[in-house]
């Protein structure tokens, strides 16, 4: 993967954090989450910088109002992944935070975190999430298990609603502790500068989703953990701009998933996985659609899986490359 070179990022780096927001029309988010950075930032931030994936809202006005940001407007949407990396590629300080633009930073959540990552005994986490506030000021469930095939089947059948423990997703936890974790939400995560440019960034073939997952899968590899840090608190409202395509983002999510199957699991569980996501997830998100009588999922999802199967020989002519380039 050749996402981004090292010698396209400055080695030396200043302290504190570097915080990159991608940003799709979410104008109104971006302007609240600007304005917390401002407000509780303090030192800690040495620059903040926007990457707009082609919006075609004013969010481009609203981050040229801020100082110390610094917008890069792309011609076309890029994706998330890729969007970050060339964030990064501005950065230069020890820590990137990748923000959402519907998070809100609070008092103390900066200080607490760079305090914490600073210590002595935290030199083995590589990256840092916190507790993610939603609208009725509960803690969100946002910490995650590595995927694994099992765990996509009875997410699939539904199976992980009634025995949370059996997906990936960590919704049987309260998250009202610091503890490590597999990994961390990308809405506030907030990672080593050097570490990210040893593992070379994102995986730029994730357009959304499973972005994050695959960068602390292969933060672990490299005996790196991450932590979720229940001391300090962020608002997130959650969705943003993926509320906006529902069908697209049900597409992205499952592509996302078979990809990363493809990069990590054996050519059986890689098999088992188009099993799941083409055959049986489909017909298990019909019957709830039917159940609820909700119309709009029905045709969203089947949109959704639409565009998956029409995408699928694209997936066998890239890994067909792959395998036999060189």
């Amino acid at each position: 993967m050749k996402n981004i070179p090292n010698n396209n990022i400055v080695k030396t780096k200043t302290p504190g954090i570097d915080i990159i927001i991608v940003n799709w029309n979410t104008n109104k988010l971006l302007n609240n989450c600007l304005q917390s950075i401002q407000e509780y930032g303090e030192t800690y931030v040495a620059s903040t910088i926007v990457i707009d994936n082609n919006s075609y809202d004013d969010s481009q006005l609203c981050a040229i109002n801020y100082e110390n940001v610094e917008l890069i407007s792309l011609k076309n949407n890029l994706g998330f992944a890729k969007a970050c990396n060339i964030g990064a590629k501005k950065a230069n300080s020890e820590y990137y935070l990748f923000l959402n633009p519907d998070t809100r930073l609070e008092n103390g959540t900066l200080k607490n975190v760079i305090n914490f990552m600073e210590l002595k005994n935290s030199k083995h986490i590589g990256i840092c999430g916190v507790q993610l506030i939603n609208d009725s000021g509960k803690p969100s469930q946002s910490c995650s298990r590595f995927p694994s095939l099992s765990r996509h089947f009875f997410h699939a059948i539904g199976l992980n609603k009634f025995l949370p423990y059996l997906g990936s997703p960590m919704r049987e936890w309260s998250h009202a502790e610091t503890r490590e974790v597999d990994q961390v939400m990308g809405a506030f995560f907030l990672i080593r500068a050097k570490l990210f440019i040893d593992l070379e960034g994102f995986d730029e073939r994730f357009f959304v989703y499973f972005e994050e997952v695959d960068l602390s899968f292969r933060a672990w590899l490299k005996g790196y953990k991450s932590i979720f840090l229940s001391e300090c608190q962020a608002y997130h409202l959650g969705g943003g701009s993926s509320n906006i395509v529902k069908a697209k983002r049900v597409f992205y999510s499952e592509r996302s998933r078979i990809l990363y199957a493809f990069k990590y699991y054996t050519p059986f569980r890689c098999v088992c996985t188009l099993i799941i996501s083409l055959l049986i997830e489909p017909i298990t998100r019909t019957i709830f659609s039917l159940l609820i009588f909700s119309w709009k999922n029905l045709t969203e999802g089947w949109i959704a899986y639409f565009m998956l199967i029409s995408w699928i020989p694209n997936l066998f002519k890239k890994e067909f490359r792959i395998r036999h380039s060189g």
